[in-house]
């Protein structure tokens, strides 16, 4: 089971439209379509391209969920838009506004953003809330190199919590520079790394997360491993009995062929067994650690 770290998802604004390669299987886009239809939460905001469902860039804000966090009576921790971008460029300024006034008016909540439009969340944060909120952890979302820069204007935002999301991580990303920050106004308190889920999930190298972890470890930064996506790793067993001539052997299931699997370079393995059966254990722990101790969500 995917261990998420909020206890709450709000969904104000619904909708959303892809930026990078990582919005590519967007597992929300998959959730959408289960609810769309006519007079459904998402009618018309996704639909299905190349036999994926995808948004389709239309926006809609839902004032009935507005003031949900006021009735969680409990202390939560809610993640803000599991189903859009908060600073997505058709989300209008005041939709933003609402919905940070709510975050304001809760403070026995734990409030979380997780977007990919870094530029625009610092824009508006600077300007609304230039004295941060200190309920409020603002993210951003890097899958792979390429999209690392969104970092800078994250480190560049007034924030009380700072945490990036390297998922789906779609390959080796180098972020030493931003844990370490010694030339940034700020600092990073958290990175959270994950694999890909749904249908058309790519694998996760086992290389790839250690060498977040281990650059967090250098930091002093927590960092948490949420999934291993739909694959576990093993490595290549050469047999020309096998089509391919090599298979590969997960503990609790039968030795699959390589043509079953997606081979790396280094003679690792990944092997397709479902979201459910992958696990959290990364060299033979589970990886929990959050920004100030906070206790991970139930």
């Amino acid at each position: 089971m995917v261990n998420e770290i909020f206890d709450v998802a709000w969904n104000c604004v619904r909708g959303c439209s892809r930026v990078s390669e990582g919005c590519r299987n967007c597992s929300s886009a998959r959730s959408a379509l289960r609810v769309n239809g006519e007079l459904r939460a998402y009618s018309g905001l996704v639909e299905v391209l190349e036999s994926q469902p995808a948004w389709t860039g239309e926006l809609r804000f839902s004032r009935k969920t507005l003031d949900r966090p006021y009735h969680l009576i409990k202390p939560r921790r809610i993640m803000i838009n599991t189903m859009s971008d908060l600073f997505h460029e058709e989300a209008h300024d005041g939709w933003i506004e609402q919905i940070l006034r709510v975050v304001d008016d809760n403070p026995r909540h734990t409030f979380q953003v997780l977007p990919k439009r870094a530029a625009r969340m610092k824009s508006i944060m600077e300007r609304l809330y230039p004295q941060p909120l200190p309920n409020l952890w603002l993210g951003v979302s890097v899958e792979s190199e390429a999209e690392k820069w969104r970092i800078i204007p994250l480190l560049e935002t007034p924030a009380a919590t700072r945490w990036v999301a390297v998922e789906p991580m779609l390959g080796p990303v180098d972020i030493s520079w931003a844990l370490e920050a010694k030339e940034q106004p700020y600092k990073l308190d958290l990175v959270m790394v994950g694999g890909e889920i749904g249908p058309y999930a790519r694998p996760l190298h086992p290389d790839w997360v250690r060498s977040i972890r281990d650059q967090c470890s250098a930091a002093g930064v927590p960092f948490y491993f949420k999934t291993w996506g739909e694959y576990l790793t093993a490595p290549l067993v050469m047999d020309p009995r096998y089509p391919g001539g090599a298979y590969v052997q997960i503990e609790g299931y039968a030795r699959m062929s390589v043509i079953a699997a997606h081979n790396w370079r280094d003679g690792l393995a990944g092997v397709r067994v479902g979201k459910p059966k992958t696990c959290r254990l990364l060299d033979g722990r589970v990886w929990d650690e959050l920004p100030g101790g906070i206790q991970k969500a139930a």
